[in-house]
């Protein structure tokens, strides 16, 4: 899920540990550097995310 500012929403959170988890599938709009939702482990821009570890 995106912000109105093509930002991903920290869906994530343990204690004060916040990350979105990564786009989803056919998401658009979103800023360059967040990649799309199979390259979020492998991409730079991922590394500020959570994702499935059947992608990783």
């Amino acid at each position: 899920m995106l912000t109105e500012s093509s930002e991903l929403i920290d869906d994530v959170q343990i204690g004060d540990y916040k990350r979105p988890w990564n786009a989803q599938e056919g998401l658009t709009g979103m800023r360059k550097r967040i990649p799309k939702s199979q390259y979020w482990a492998y991409d730079d821009g991922g590394i500020d995310q959570v994702g499935c570890v059947y992608t990783a």
